[in-house]
């Protein structure tokens, strides 16, 4: 595993590494063989690095809907919070909120 995070390190990023993966399967004469004759390094980076794009898609994702969601429980809190002030006091900070 080591060679495979050495592997990714060398390119820099993995979303460098795919391209900079199949150079190296070129250049060794791979290019039309099946994925297993590949070197293991190299196969094991390549699904190391697909990963991780999946995870930080994921993630992503994961925090639009918490951002989201937490939008929305802001807007109702901010309704609850109105639902039980007497008028006067909505007018009051209404008139003193600043801008």
């Amino acid at each position: 595993m080591t060679s495979a995070v050495n592997v990714i390190e060398d390119v820099g990023t993995t979303e460098r590494f795919m391209p900079y993966a199949l150079s190296i399967v070129r250049k060794a004469g791979l290019a039309y063989s099946s994925i297993s004759a590949y070197p293991t390094p190299v196969r094991l980076a390549m699904e190391m690095s697909l990963h991780e794009e999946a995870e930080r898609r994921a993630m992503e994702g994961e925090l639009a809907e918490l951002a989201a969601a937490w939008h929305e429980a802001e807007r109702v809190a901010g309704i609850a919070d109105d639902l039980l002030l007497p008028r006067h006091v909505n007018v009051f900070l209404d008139k003193h909120r600043k801008p």
